[in-house]
């Protein structure tokens, strides 16, 4: 199949984006701003007008510039980068060399750009490559610009149209805007680390230092992976681990300290558990702790479990997968328990609950699970914290994946212990455990002592509250990550972060009720943060997971046992462009054979 390769223009054909921030600089100094340039390489790949309008709406400038002005702002921006650039920008590093190899190779090739036609025109004739290129996108061709994926779609059917045949395509780009529109697109991306650093290309399936690194046979490799194994890194819709922010990821690679003893890491720490608990909407946040241990989610419920063990007997109640791993756990370890079973695709009545706690008056303790990732069941978690205190029994709850996910009111329900985890809704990375303690339940639990060392729940909250420190050597890049998330979602808002959640879902459950697949729960029990299709009677879990990883998205399975089913979620750091792509690649996989 005939190779295509669709470049993006500014940092990748031409070198230019330091040109392009200096000319935002000055245009928008009339403001009194000084543009910082992290903020500014947000915006790359967005056009000049949209790009003002994000500088000035980050600045809270918005106001300051109706439809006229912004208008005259672009006019000026371009003059400016005319008298900066001049007749002769520098072309990409290694730009000629590949453009003429890849036109040797009968490869075709397109720009697609936010620039103006004349900007580009002026620099492809000046090096004598305007006739090199089949398709030119500029950013008068398209009514919305990157991250819209509208020009690389319309570069893309212009190619295939003067070939006749479809074409295996691949862009290159040197900023994430650009990258969500080539992979909205349905094209392989290749990422250039010249303008950002390599941690914010998220989405590439390669990454390399300049366009010297690239030749004809490698640029089709990449693109022919669409049929042949698909990208490296898919884009998650998972319920956890989840796609992450740019921000978690260069915390990640480079944390601001390397200890976990040093007066840094300290700072890290309390900085989390005070951002834990406000962005859980504790009212009073004296009145709990956030303790963070080294494990997963699962390992923190099991140190819950072994703090509950001193107090008495409790009740485990099983609606589903995450219930019976509690039941097993306090098996594995002697717990006493009793357990109230309950049918897998309906909630959890609390008058059942309550029903059995009255049978038990012995029963010191409910443990439950707010949100059954695996079926995408939401239980009543206020109602039965509720009907908990009223019989006098301590409430824990596993709420790694309804936290951050969708309000919950750990006060109301009368939560003295919640567990969530670093790799779910709160968008940080898998590692660490996160446990709610209410304060005056942590006395309690010391008093009376349950068993465990490593995952002694009582001993690393005293540790951490009396010294800001772990009890154990810490991995403080694990930290780092979940320090980043936490400031993400207070800069975009928590609120924000879950309706966004929330109204991706009932998109992607729109578009496949119009092709006739099914959401495996009634609407009013779905999470809508994750929810379970069934597949049509001739697909499998196994073969429609590898065909949407091959598209570039990776899906999970639905209930143990059953490949009939498969899940979406929306938890993790997705714009409206990657579930435009999701939607496109579905409707290709589950509407076609083979």
């Amino acid at each position: 199949m005939t190779l295509a390769v669709l470049f993006d223009f500014n940092g990748v054909l031409v070198d230019d984006e330091d040109v392009h921030f200096e000319a935002f600089r000055r245009t928008l100094a009339v403001f009194d701003l000084t543009i910082e340039h992290h903020i500014y390489r947000r915006y790359l790949g967005f056009d000049d007008r949209n790009t003002i309008v994000a500088l000035l709406s980050h600045y809270g400038r918005t106001a300051a510039a109706d439809d006229e002005r912004l208008a005259r702002l672009v006019v000026e921006k371009q003059n400016v980068y005319a008298a900066l650039a001049g007749r002769h920008p520098r072309l990409g590093f290694g730009a000629r060399a590949l453009v003429r190899a890849l036109r040797e190779a009968g490869a075709r090739l397109a720009s697609v750009s936010g620039a103006r036609r004349a900007e580009i025109d002026d620099v492809l004739d000046t090096a004598a490559l305007r006739a090199t290129f089949d398709v030119v996108i500029a950013a008068e061709d398209v009514a919305r610009g990157k991250p819209d994926p509208e020009g690389y779609r319309l570069a893309r059917a212009r190619l295939e149209a003067a070939a006749g045949t479809p074409l295996d395509a691949i862009a290159i780009e040197d900023a994430p805007a650009g990258l969500r529109a080539a992979r909205a697109a349905g094209l392989r991306c290749v990422g250039l680390a010249t303008t950002c650093p390599a941690a914010e290309l998220g989405g590439a399936d390669e990454i390399v230092a300049s366009l010297a690194a690239l030749d004809p046979a490698r640029l089709a490799r990449i693109a022919a992976s669409a049929t042949a194994g698909g990208p490296a890194t898919p884009v998650l819709f998972t319920p956890g681990p989840v796609r992450v922010p740019p921000a978690v990821t260069r915390a990640l690679a480079d944390p601001p300290c390397n200890y976990h003893r040093q007066e840094g890491f300290r700072a890290l720490r309390g900085a989390i558990e005070r951002d834990v608990i406000g962005l859980l909407g504790i009212r009073d946040p004296a009145a709990y702790h956030a303790a963070v241990m080294t494990t997963t989610g699962t390992g923190a419920n099991e140190a819950c479990l072994l703090a509950l063990a001193g107090i008495g007997p409790g009740l485990i109640v099983a609606n589903g997968f995450f219930g019976a791993r509690l039941v097993e756990q306090a098996a594995r370890n002697g717990i006493a328990h009793r357990v109230l079973e309950r049918p897998a695709d309906r909630p959890l009545d609390p008058g059942d609950i309550d029903g059995a706690l009255a049978a038990a008056p012995e029963l010191r303790w409910l443990y439950v699970v707010s949100h059954e990732t695996r079926a995408g069941l939401k239980n009543p978690l206020r109602e039965i914290g509720q009907v908990a205190r009223r019989r006098g029994v301590a409430v824990a709850a596993d709420v790694v994946s309804s936290a951050f996910a969708y309000p919950i009111d750990v006060e109301a329900a009368g939560l003295d212990l919640a567990v969530t985890s670093s790799s779910k809704a709160i968008g940080a990375v898998p590692g660490l455990g996160i446990v709610l303690v209410r304060a005056a339940f942590l006395e309690r639990l010391r008093a009376s002592r349950g068993a465990g060392y490593y995952l002694d729940l009582v001993a690393e909250c005293d540790k951490q509250r009396r010294e800001s420190q772990p009890r154990f050597a810490q991995p403080v890049a694990l930290y780092a990550a979940l320090a980043a998330a936490c400031a993400h979602l207070r800069a975009i808002g928590v609120d924000a972060h879950m309706a966004r959640m929330q109204r991706q879902m009932r998109v992607i459950v729109a578009h496949l009720d119009a092709l006739g697949v099914q959401a495996t729960l009634p609407a009013a029990s779905r999470s809508n943060v994750a929810v379970n299709f069934r597949l049509p009677a001739d697909r499998r879990y196994p073969e429609f997971a590898q065909r949407m990883q091959q598209e570039g998205y990776y899906l999970l399975y639905g209930p143990p046992g059953d490949d009939g089913q498969f899940q979406v979620s929306t938890m993790g750091d997705l714009d409206d462009d990657h579930v435009a792509g999701l939607l496109g690649a579905l409707r290709r996989v589950l509407t076609t054979n083979g």
